[in-house]
């Protein structure tokens, strides 16, 4: 074999074949790749909302339950969606944990010490059911009154408690009938708006009043 003949042979380059195959490994690594970023990804995004919806929770029930903790003369209601007699008449009222008790109502352990004679500001949480058949968690709190204890509460008091990433599917309320009543509370649902980031969750909170 001549000169020419080796120099032909060793410049001919890639045939279309072994182009061919190396473009479907190429490919295959960069799908597989993908995938796994994909999912590390979407775990993350998981993580992260599963984070935002825990501490979210944490702090909505455990505000709720230093106030009814520290709170007396509880009421739990099974429809008040509208206005409230005056809070200073209402009495203490017991109701069962397995039905869907909309509103718990109660004297806080903050006082308007202005009023003549001072009185025990009440504070309220309300169950509401959204259109889609969710439901929204939300808190009313009595505004110092000056010269008098009286106020009413009404759908427009309350303002929602629960973080916005987070959807309750379901729920239980209510309280026993004791001189120290024991408040149940258990919210159930998710947070996510995609279905492979949702997080479910099921959380339970038990609070006994310290004020008979």
């Amino acid at each position: 074999m001549n000169m020419s003949a080796l120099r032909t042979q060793h410049n001919r380059g890639f045939t279309l074949i072994e182009i061919i195959v190396s473009l479907m490994i190429f490919s295959i690594v960069a799908v597989v790749a993908l995938a796994a970023l994909v999912k590390i990804v979407d775990a993350n995004k998981k993580a992260q909302t599963t984070q935002d919806a825990v501490v979210g929770l944490s702090f909505a029930l455990e505000a709720m339950s230093r106030e009814l903790r520290t709170g007396s003369t509880i009421r739990c209601e099974t429809t008040s969606t509208g206005a409230l007699a005056n809070p200073t008449t209402y009495t203490a009222q017991a109701c069962a944990s397995a039905g869907h008790n909309q509103l718990i109502i109660f004297k806080s352990a903050n006082t308007d010490y202005t009023s003549n004679p001072p009185c025990r500001l009440i504070y309220a949480y309300l169950f509401t059911t959204n259109s889609d058949g969710t439901y929204q968690l939300s808190k009313a709190a009595q505004k110092t009154k000056g010269n008098h204890c009286a106020d009413t509460f009404n759908s427009a008091s309350f303002a929602p408690i629960a973080p916005a990433n987070v959807v309750l599917t379901n729920y239980q309320l209510g309280t026993s009938a004791s001189t120290f009543p024991l408040v149940f509370v258990s919210l159930s649902g998710y947070a996510g708006a995609r279905e492979q980031v949702k997080t479910y969750f099921n959380v339970q909170s038990a609070v006994s009043l310290r004020t008979p």
